[in-house]
């Protein structure tokens, strides 16, 4: 118990410092000589959790479905959400929209950009805080390729040490490999000019939000 309880507080308190995270730094001076990755002393969830963050995503940890409701319901209060359109494909979070009051649509055009997207992912790759998204599962490809703001939510059950073991989740969830598999690593960033980073086309914004026991 005081384990998980230590757990649940380093957690927490990486979803506490997101005020203080900062945009996606561009770096000139990349060392291409020492090894890529280095092998993390902490819990694959608190390494994710880390990376994520880094990477200019925006964490949140709860403990359970009800401190999910709860923090589900801030944030949207909070920052405002209830006056932009919503699109959710995920069950858990429409069942606490429709229970706020909050309209949401479930369906949207092809290449309709959409203010704000919820849905699920297929892992959480711990070494580099990347989302893994696919067409096996509904929308959630064009979700984050469309929304300004996406909120994912996922469990520490989909988290995954490194992206070579998330091919051979995939082909034994699907037996075929799903047409599309996309990897997030944080808000886009796609270039630097003059080494400040410019924002291409894709999500601005990037919620991940773990459930430690969802039922």
């Amino acid at each position: 118990m005081k384990e998980s309880t230590a757990k649940e507080k380093i957690l927490k308190n990486i979803r506490n410092g997101l005020i203080q995270t900062s945009a996606v730094p561009c770096n000139e001076n990349i060392d291409l000589e020492n090894q890529i990755f280095v092998q993390s002393e902490d819990e694959i969830d608190i390494t994710f959790a880390k990376e994520f963050v880094k990477n200019g995503g925006k964490f949140i940890y709860c403990e359970n479905f009800n401190e999910f409701t709860e923090e589900f319901t801030t944030l949207m209060s909070r920052e405002d959400f209830t006056s932009k359109e919503i699109l959710c494909k995920q069950n858990d979070a429409s069942k606490i929209l429709i229970q706020a009051g909050i309209d949401y649509i479930s369906t949207t055009k092809e290449s309709t950009k959409i203010d704000i997207g919820i849905c699920n992912c297929e892992y959480l790759i711990s070494r580099t805080g990347t989302i893994i998204v696919s067409s096996g599962i509904e929308d959630s490809v064009k979700i984050l390729s469309l929304s300004e703001i996406a909120i994912v939510i996922a469990t520490p059950s989909q988290i995954i040490p490194d992206i070579k073991i998330s091919m051979q989740k995939l082909q034994d969830k699907y037996k075929n490999l799903p047409s599309v598999i996309n990897y997030v690593s944080g808000p886009t960033l796609h270039y630097c000019f003059e080494n400040k980073p410019s924002q291409g086309v894709g999500v601005k914004e990037l919620y991940l939000i773990l459930i430690d026991n969802m039922y």
